[in-house]
Order: C-alpha cells, then structure tokens, then sequence
C-alpha cells in the first residue's frame, strides 16, 4: 500500500471513530486533543519551523506542539500532520530524522492531514456543480484548508487535471478571501493563529489549581496571554482574598498539571 493510500485509509478511520462523517473540523487543536488524549499548544518559533509531537515513554502522554503564525490554514495542518504521526505510531520507535526531509513517514502524514481536513466524498458532493477558483474559496473557507491542499484534493476526486491543479495551488488565501468576500474572516483566523495557545486541559487544571491558592494567579494569567485582574474577574477570585502560593508548590503543580510528561 502506498504512503498515500496509508495516509488516506487513517484519515477516514480516524473520521469514523470521531463521527464527524466528512463534515468539517472546527478547532483542529480540540480535535487532536480528543482523538489522541493530547496536549496540544501553539509557542513562537522561527519561521521555518512548523510543529512537532511526543510521546512520554514512561507515562504515555502526548504533546503536540506547533508554531504560531500569520497562515492559519497552514496551522490546522500541521497540527493535523503531527496527529497523524501520533495515530500510525511513528513515535513508538526511536528513529533518526533531518527537519524537512521527505521520508514515507512524512510523507502519510501530509496525506493523512490533507484527507483528514478535506475528504475526498465532501470535495465531490461540493463540486457537483461548476468547478471554479468560487470553489476552490469555498472549500478553503468551509474546511479550513489551503489553496494547495483543495487544488490536490480536487484533482484526486477526478474534477479537474494537473494542469489546473497546478495553476490552483499558486493561488493564496487572502486573495481568495479578498476575490469572494471573507477577508474578514481570514483576518480573525489569522490574528488568533498567531496567538500562543495553551493546551485546554493544562489551563483548566490550572484555573482549578488558582481558586485553590495552589498556583499564582499571576503564572497562570501569563500562560493565558491575560492580566491577572482579567483572570481574577474571569474566576471569580477577590483580590484581597488571593494569597500567592509558596514557589515549591507553584513547582509541584506545575509538574501535576502537565500529567508528569516530560519532553527529554
């Protein structure tokens, strides 16, 4: 079986097992938090950097973490991609690797993330009508999808040959956007991809650790990207009432919070 066809099979299973048939993913982050038991964070990195995942040997947790950037479309894949290396058990042996090279284990997790975002039975049913770059925005802007990813997909459902999917994958979101009237909502998408992101279940575990005076009201509204004051409203919390928490016990929740996953 080809690195495609691995790619895609997953993909489909992994869709099936969620129960989202081939609708779209809202929150890429959320979805691969629940399909992998995951923690799954955005943190600043140079440009050339896109995402990595984790395994803890020793306790089986999960991280996923991507980078933040101005191309949102490209985030909701890469965390996707990263999702899939997880799902076929890349991690499960250690192996070498060179950021950026094509091995076929990168190679079915572009595969995997690309059905995974837009399957081919949605980009058929979609397409039943006139196929135009109207198209290619629309399925941008419903699934969240790059330009390159649509024009593949489109032309692996059979709706229009290389030489236009070749033409289709030059095209940029924002002039999609722009062209067919929801550059607005591309600017949103933008401004929060390029927000750092903790993962939920770290910052509920650390809203509860706060109203418990266990955690500094101050750390946790800096993983929030928040004032402390706004944190405070946010929980309830009176200001004369909040006592900060010895560091050592600052320390030791931070270890609990992350489950004892360690990165090493």
């Amino acid at each position: 079986m080809s690195n495609e066809s691995e790619g895609r099979d997953l993909a489909a299973r992994t869709r099936t097992k969620a129960g989202i048939g081939s609708a779209p993913i809202p929150d890429a982050f959320e979805f691969a938090a629940a399909v992998a038991n995951a923690d799954v964070l955005s943190v600043s990195a140079p440009e050339n950097e896109h995402g990595l995942s984790t395994v803890n040997a020793r306790t089986g947790s999960c991280i996923i973490a991507v980078a933040t950037t101005p191309h949102p479309m490209r985030q909701r894949s890469t965390v996707l991609h990263e999702l899939g290396h997880l799902l076929a058990g890349d991690l499960d042996t250690e192996s070498s690797f060179t950021p950026g090279e094509r091995t076929d284990k990168e190679i079915r997790a572009d595969a995997f993330a690309r059905h995974l975002l837009l399957p081919l039975d949605a980009v058929k049913r979609l397409g039943d009508g006139e196929i135009s770059e109207a198209l290619v925005s629309k399925l941008v802007q419903e699934f969240g999808a790059s330009p390159p990813i649509v024009a593949i997909q489109l032309r692996e459902a059979g709706l229009i040959d290389s030489t236009t999917c070749a033409t289709w994958k030059s095209l940029s979101t924002p002039s999609l956007a722009t062209r067919h009237g929801w550059l607005n909502q591309y600017r949103a998408l933008s401004a929060s991809s390029l927000l750092p992101r903790a993962p939920q279940r770290l910052m509920e575990r650390a809203a509860t650790a706060v109203q418990q005076g266990l955690l500094d009201v101050d750390e946790a509204a800096d993983w929030y990207g928040l004032d402390a004051a706004e944190l405070r409203v946010g929980l309830g919390i009176e200001l004369s009432a909040h006592e900060p928490a010895d560091p050592e016990d600052n320390y030791g929740v931070g270890v609990s919070l992350f489950g004892g996953a360690t990165n090493s």
